[in-house]
This record gives structure tokens, sequence and C-alpha cells, in this order.
């Protein structure tokens, strides 16, 4: 039986639009492509926003005449949020998943979150997520609160694993509320995900179904204007805190993380000392430590992170993925945005 059925009252498949928005990444929106396109028992189209790109990632979209991929272009770069609602706007699947132009997904990852949203009658789903470079070492691997509790957290912080790349909801849903909000860059998803909430609780899988590839142009590290979008995110949901304010010091710790895992140490370090003067005192060895000891970031990142001695394992379909990504040559990690 499948996760999902039609007006019709049919045990129909159900019809999934998969989002993904891509600007100068061809070789990795390869790979990306090719693990939405593996997805197992679902109805598929894909949609692709080409947001200006100069690599010729339309003429290699073109070659691969899969009659499930629509290709939309912006002629000159709108950024990643509006390539994400014009993909909404096109779409015409019952349910949307977005998935970023380097990060990878488990070929069961849309037939186990619907399969997760029908069980407990949710408009919405999240799973789990690892983060990985591109050799495959897996950095962290994170599983989602369960379905209440992971709603309380959101407007606290983004409880949502692997970024953007992971939720899938009913397309009248995102419609209700109103797409991804065009005054914010680095936290629309986040912000987008407290709206959904409003509306009902996500259905939340502990399967580890979203790889978020970690390199030094992920957007989230960069801090340029996200201290403002933050002061958004905290006014825009003040009543589901009662009033209070978020925890800058977590914030600054999470935008350091970040930025270390990218590579910027002197940037890590800069958010790790204002994470420990906001009276945390754990982030001001590890702002020393980013200056001081000459990594980009891998190590560091584990310990971070993981607090593990051993690596984790790669799933075998990620290790599948970058094994085909390694054959078909390697592509920069120029940023969208």
């Amino acid at each position: 039986m499948s996760p999902d059925s039609t007006s019709s009252g049919t045990d129909a498949v159900p019809s999934v639009s998969v989002v993904i928005p891509t600007k100068n990444r061809r070789m990795l929106l390869r790979t990306s492509l090719a693990g939405v396109l593996a997805q197992r028992d679902v109805d598929l189209e894909v949609v692709v926003v080409d947001d200006g790109s100069t690599d010729g990632t339309a003429d290699a979209l073109t070659a691969m005449g899969d009659p499930r991929v629509r290709v939309l272009r912006h002629p000159a770069s709108q950024g990643v949020v509006a390539a994400r609602n014009r993909g909404l706007a096109a779409s015409t699947g019952d349910w949307v998943a977005f998935c970023d132009d380097d990060d990878l997904w488990a070929p069961d990852k849309l037939v186990q979150q619907l399969a997760a949203a029908a069980r407990s009658g949710r408009a919405w789903a999240v799973g789990g997520a690892v983060g990985f470079e591109s050799d495959g070492a897996v950095l962290y691997a994170t599983t989602p609160a369960p379905d209440d509790e992971l709603a309380a957290q959101l407007p606290w912080r983004n409880a949502v694993p692997g970024g953007c790349s992971n939720v899938v909801a009913r397309r009248r849903l995102l419609e209700e509320a109103g797409g991804f909000d065009p005054r914010f860059r680095v936290l629309a998803d986040w912000e987008l995900w407290i709206r959904l909430a409003r509306h009902g609780a996500p259905a939340s899988l502990p399967a580890a179904v979203v790889g978020y590839r970690m390199h030094g142009s992920n957007m989230s590290t960069s801090s340029e204007g996200v201290l403002e979008e933050l002061r958004l995110v905290e006014t825009l949901s003040a009543d589901l805190r009662d009033g209070r304010r978020l925890d800058p010091g977590w914030f600054h710790y999470w935008m350091a993380t970040s930025m270390l895992r990218g590579g910027d140490s002197r940037g890590a370090a800069g958010a790790f000392w204002r994470a420990a003067s906001l009276r945390r005192p754990a982030p001001l060895l590890r702002a020393l430590v980013s200056l001081t000891v000459p990594v980009r970031g891998r190590a560091l990142a584990r310990r971070v992170k993981n607090r593990r001695s051993v690596p984790l394992p790669t799933p075998p379909w990620l290790a599948d993925l970058l094994a085909e990504e390694r054959a078909g040559g390697t592509a920069g990690d120029r940023s969208h945005g």
C-alpha cells in the first residue's frame, strides 16, 4: 500500500515534486540529481531552477533527456530563495520536497518520509541527516526529535537536520504558509519550518536519509547579514516563545561550528569568542584552537560536533553516490547565492 492516496480514494502512488535551485555547480548537481532520480516508489517530477548559471549547467540538463526533469531558468541570478519559490510555484505534485544542488538523498528518502507522515496523519515530514565531506568522511549524524517535541524546538532553534534538503510537505500546506520569505537568505528554511509548525507538527523519521555536504562555500559559513536575519526570526516568532528572546550564545556557537567545518578558522574564532562572551566558557578554548591549529576544520569539527574518537560510518547509499561522482570527475565549490 502506498504511503498516501489521491482525492479519488484509490491507493495511488503519491506524486512528489522535487525543487532543486542551482547556480554554477554543474558537476555537483549531477550527483544530487542522481540521488533524487533514484527515489523508489514515488511518482516523481523534478523542477530544477537554474539561477543564472554560466558553467554549462543548462546544456548539461538538456543533454540528460529525462522526461521527469523540468528546467526553469533565471537569465540573471535572483538568489536561492527566489529560485525555491519559483520552483514551488511551478510544482504540480501533491507533495513538494527541496534538495540543494550539493546535497544527496538516500534512495528511500521520500517513501520513508511519506510513510511516516501517513502513519501520523501529518502534512510534512523530517528525517535524519549526516554531514559529509566530498571524500566520504562523515563528520556528524543527527536525528530529529519526535514529532511534537521537534515542533516545540523550532521557535528556539533550527532543529531540522541537513538544511533545506530534508523537509517534504504537502504542496497546499506550503502554499498556505506562503513559501519562503524573500527577506531571508541564510535562515529562510528555518523561518519557513516555524510557519509550517504553526499548522501542525511534522512526522519525525529517525533514519539518516539526507547527506549534507560540508565545504567552504556552504551558505551558512558566511556571517554577513545573518544576525539581522536572526533578529527578524525572533520578531516573527516571538508569540511562540511568550516574548522571550532567542539565545544569541547558541546562535554564535552554531555559526562558529559552520565556519569551522567550512575552513574559516578566523571567522570561527570570532564567533566562538562571541559565544564565550555570552557566558559560554567552552567556546573560548575553541576560539583559541581555531586560530592556532593549522587545520581546515575537519579534525576539530569532528571533536566539536561528534565528541567521538572514531570516524562515523558512511551510509552505503552515500558511498555509492560519491563513488559515481568521483568516476565522473570533480567539481568546484562555488556557492549558490
